[in-house]
């Protein structure tokens, strides 16, 4: 039985390719101006401040998580929210992440008081 070798070539360019260091983050992100509430988002710039992409920006828009942005312009395809309805959004997002983590809290500490509890009569 003949022993097929590994093509070194190929191997060591995969190693290459997997030893690289990632890029460094994005300093946009880092120097982006507290939002104004009369200041325009362009849809481009839209996962800057939702967070996602933008293909699932336009799934989460037609989903109604994200609200809908407006034409700013009556010929053009050029679209974009007010700062307020972004500040709005982002403060019930907030809302919604407390209450989560505020049930989540609270059945941690159902489930450690019952354990506690079934530890006691054992």
């Amino acid at each position: 039985m003949i022993k097929k070798r590994k093509h070194r070539k190929a191997v060591a360019a995969w190693k290459r390719k997997a030893l690289k260091p990632l890029p460094p983050p994005p300093e946009v992100v880092a120097n982006l101006p507290p939002l104004s509430p009369d200041f325009i988002v362009r849809y481009k710039d839209g996962p800057l401040y939702f967070g996602p992409k933008l293909t699932q920006l336009a799934i989460f828009i037609a989903r109604g998580e994200i609200p809908q942005p407006m034409y700013l312009s009556d010929f053009g395809r050029i679209r974009g929210w007010r700062g307020s309805v972004i500040l709005e959004w982002q403060a019930k997002r907030a809302e919604i992440t407390e209450q989560r983590l505020a049930q989540a809290r609270a059945e941690r500490e159902r489930a450690r008081s019952k354990k506690l509890e079934h530890q006691g009569e054992v």
